[in-house]
Parts: C-alpha cells; sequence; structure tokens
C-alpha cells in the first residue's frame, strides 16, 4: 500500500486516491467482509463532511459493517 501511495501524483487528484486507498485498506483490515459493497462504502465515507466524519469515528471501535453501512446511507446525498 505505502508503495502504491509513494507513487501517485502529488496534486488533487493524488491526494484523494491516497485517501481511497488508505480507506479501503483500513476497511478491509476492520470488517474481512468487504466484498463488492467496499468501493461504495469507501466512496460514501470520502463524500461525508466533516462534523459527520467526526461523529463516525468517534463511533468507530464500536461499529459494526451494517451500521456503518447504515450510518452512510442516512448521512450520504
Amino acid at each position: 500500500m505505502l508503495l502504491s501511495i509513494s507513487m501517485l501524483t502529488v496534486d488533487e487528484v493524488g491526494r484523494h486516491q491516497a485517501m481511497r486507498l488508505l480507506a479501503e485498506n483500513v476497511l478491509s483490515r476492520r470488517w474481512n467482509e468487504g466484498g463488492d459493497i467496499l468501493p461504495t462504502i469507501v466512496t460514501n465515507l470520502l463524500e461525508l463532511p466533516g462534523e459527520q466524519l467526526i461523529l463516525l469515528l468517534e463511533r468507530w471501535p464500536d461499529l459494526s459493517i451494517d451500521e456503518l453501512m447504515t450510518f452512510l446511507g442516512q448521512n450520504s446525498g
């Protein structure tokens, strides 16, 4: 993962790609069952406003994958 991040461009696109790689890595390590929904979860997670992201991170240790999807579903769009 670090090698992949180090090869990204140093601009906004590279920053976004690095955040996506990090989020995918954290989610796949936290929940082994991400599977096909992982890209959608990561997209919704990265679109959260700062305040909602803080709320999510405060609850992070206690969240199940279903609770995370519910949180993102209620807070996206």
